[in-house]
């Protein structure tokens, strides 16, 4: 009986929720959000300038496939939240986001297949291509953004920068 107990502690303990109570801390789990995706950015894309230095690459993946779990595991427990005091716009357009990031991420892919050997030209080519569908991530960024602002004109707060 024990071990069942144990086994259902160690569930509880492990298991991530997303759970906010107020509009404030719901706001505030969706800025976590963000802060954390952009700081995974900045990790890859520090380690991307790194790679066209050393002409190693292999550092990429790990780093792709851990924002990648973010974003899957993100998006879940999103959809999951209940929406409190009126924040399904707000939760919706993080959803957006969390899923244009994904798309995002898979165009870091053709980086891990490069070395040393990989001419400039052929990596320029690949961060023409990623800069360009980086534009279309500031749209989704700019919609959750003013969802939030909105849902903190509508739940008498200030959002902090």
């Amino acid at each position: 009986m024990k071990r069942i107990y144990l086994l259902f502690a160690i569930i509880v303990l492990t298991t991530s929720t997303v759970k906010a109570q107020t509009a404030i801390e719901f706001s505030d789990k969706m800025a976590d959000i963000t802060d954390s995706l952009y700081a995974k950015g900045s990790a890859w894309g520090t380690a991307l300038n790194a790679a066209r230095k050393t002409g190693n690459y292999t550092t990429l993946k790990p780093i792709r496939e851990g924002m990648q779990e973010f974003i899957d595991k993100y998006i879940l427990l999103v959809q999951k939240m209940k929406d409190v005091n009126n924040s399904k716009e707000l939760r919706m357009a993080m959803i957006d986001l969390l899923k244009i990031e994904k798309q995002l991420t898979d165009s870091f892919r053709p980086f891990e297949a490069f070395n040393a050997s990989t001419p400039a030209e052929k990596v320029q080519a690949e961060l023409d291509t990623l800069t360009s569908k980086a534009k279309v991530e500031a749209s989704y960024m700019e919609k959750a953004n003013t969802a939030q602002a909105k849902y903190a004109a509508e739940n008498n707060f200030k959002i902090e920068n």
